[in-house]
């Protein structure tokens, strides 16, 4: 069973103090946050193991916590921290440590191409049929699948079966013959998306529709996202590493209400954020699931740990990371906040762990990255810091580094209403009125019972083998064929395409022209003669002008 991993991308960067509270710094805690701080006696204690506090509103981790199911990793960062979102979601989501903007894709992006090196041309096939990868929401990062050679998964905004409905909606059709120009290579390009997108497409659509919900989730925007994720999960669809987003942390302003710091924008968002992720969980629970998923909570940086004039706190460095699932060993990594060891801006002078061996840890232990695969993510430097205790069932480690190459031959459509297409389409014989069309039968053409073809939308006929003749047409004119496979019941198979220009049509106004030598002869004959006509030099003039 392949095993998945979930990443909640909090942006704006999540204020960690307040969702995570150091009890054994109690008065100093009070003292940075008067306004802001969650009082004494609102807090929710962890546990008597912990000298850690929840939000009152963040009773979803300590179940989780209860459950046995949830780790909490403390005071995550990097060493230069910027402060700037854009940058820094550029920084955690590429592998980089802030001394200088990274340019070669993401490090999900760089793992996946090593684990999936033949996507997307050869996906979906018989052992992945799924994307590798798969985000949702409008705060997704732009380089999230990111790779050196392209996108490694699949970005939606709306729901998981979007890109099927869009897909079908532009519909553009398949393949395209030899011999083309630049405007056919443009549309050969987006054929070969489109194509892509509804095969693809089709499996997140029929995974999203198969797969039921029984838990509650609420109207969040995560609670929303996730419970597609678990759709898919749960209707079987084989994608190994899943983002949701959320764009809505960053409170510098009325992260709390006058007079209550219980209330506020921030309560909200991590009501929605860890409700959320519990009800996932128990989902996935309920579904005999959950022992295949683990999902993170991650950010681009924390909040500054003294507080704002606005009700709010400002852009920070560390922060605690989430990890949930059954393959996690529960408790808490890393020592508290130390809030006496702040810096000049008022923030966390140090922090436990850089993200990346976060990252590197969970690559390795559950997703079963070896050394090359690791090397290749950017995080070669981690190798050797994985962070102990983190994953509770680590992935075998004589199976590290495992890819999806070399065990399967021809990739296939998952869309079983539709027959195989046929394929190589061309042109033969093109003179100015016609030509001829002939293709390649498909590879299957089990329960084929001919060929639809097309030009310019209009139907030429159906064949009953690979030829079709196109006659009487205009001369210097472009056409388009398209060509599909028949079912025995009627259904059409995608359509492959190409552009076919008749030639010219040439004319020859004057098949044996005259020659100058001729010309000269016929008019010294003319001069010559005692001819009595009206109109000598008119004619004379006329026979000049030929040429």
């Amino acid at each position: 069973m392949k095993r998945k991993l979930v990443i909640i991308q909090q942006g704006g960067g999540v204020d960690g103090l307040n969702l995570l509270i150091p009890t054994d710094q109690q008065d100093i805690y009070q003292q940075l946050r008067p306004t802001v701080g969650i009082k004494e006696n609102s807090q929710l204690d962890l546990g008597s193991e912990y000298d850690l506090a929840l939000h009152p509103s963040a009773s979803s981790i300590k179940e989780l916590f209860e459950m046995g199911v949830a780790r909490i990793v403390q005071q995550v960062a990097y060493p230069e921290g910027n402060q700037s979102h854009f940058e820094s979601i550029d920084i955690t989501m590429s592998g980089g440590d802030g001394t200088g903007r990274p340019t070669n894709g993401s490090i999900m992006g760089r793992f996946l191409e090593a684990k999936y090196p033949d996507y997307p041309t050869a996906f979906p096939n018989d052992k992945q049929k799924g994307p590798p990868g798969y985000a949702q929401g409008t705060a997704i990062p732009q380089n999230i699948w990111g790779s050196n050679s392209g996108e490694k998964g699949i970005r939606v905004i709306s729901d998981p079966d979007y890109l099927y409905n869009v897909s079908q909606k532009v519909n553009q059709a398949k393949g395209v013959g030899s011999g083309m120009s630049k405007k056919e290579r443009m549309i050969a390009i987006m054929n070969a998306a489109d194509g892509q997108a509804d095969k693809l497409g089709y499996e997140l659509k029929r995974a999203y529709e198969a797969g039921l919900i029984v838990q509650v989730f609420n109207e969040g925007t995560i609670s929303r996202q996730l419970k597609n994720v678990a759709k898919l999960i749960k209707g079987g669809l084989d994608t190994e590493v899943y983002m949701v987003s959320i764009g809505t942390f960053d409170t510098h302003n009325d992260q709390v209400l006058a007079g209550d710091s219980t209330k506020g924008v921030f309560t909200e968002q991590i009501e929605d954020v860890y409700g959320a992720l519990l009800t996932f969980q128990r989902e996935l629970m309920d579904a005999g699931l959950a022992d295949e998923v683990l999902t993170i909570t991650s950010s681009e940086f924390g909040r500054r740990v003294t507080e704002n004039d606005d009700l709010g706190t400002d852009h920070g460095t560390a922060y605690p990371m989430l990890i949930v699932g059954p393959g996690v060993a529960p408790g808490v990594s890393g020592a508290n906040a130390n809030l006496s060891n702040l810096d000049s801006n008022g923030d966390f002078a140090d922090f436990n762990y850089d993200y990346r061996q976060v990252f590197a840890t969970i690559l390795k232990k559950w997703l079963g990255a070896g050394i090359n695969q690791i090397t290749a993510a950017g995080l070669l430097g981690f190798y050797n810091q994985m962070i102990d205790g983190l994953i509770d069932k680590p992935y075998p480690e004589d199976q590290l580094d495992q890819d999806y190459t070399g065990t399967f031959t021809n990739p296939v459509d998952p869309d079983p209403t539709k027959p195989e297409a046929p394929t190589n389409l061309r042109a033969i014989n093109v003179d100015h009125q016609g030509f001829g069309i002939l293709w390649d039968y498909p590879s299957n053409t089990t329960g084929i019972a001919g060929y639809r073809v097309l030009i310019n939308e209009a139907n030429l006929q159906d064949s009953d083998d690979n030829y079709a003749a196109v006659e009487n047409v205009a001369s210097d004119t472009e056409y388009q064929v398209k060509v599909a496979s028949i079912a025995t019941d009627g259904t059409l198979s995608d359509w492959i395409t190409m552009l076919v220009k008749t030639n010219k049509e040439t004319v020859d106004p004057d098949p044996d022209p005259i020659t100058s030598e001729a010309l000269a002869a016929i008019t010294s004959r003319l001069d010559g003669m005692d001819l009595k006509l009206s109109n000598h030099d008119k004619v004379i003039q006329q026979i000049k002008d030929i040429n």
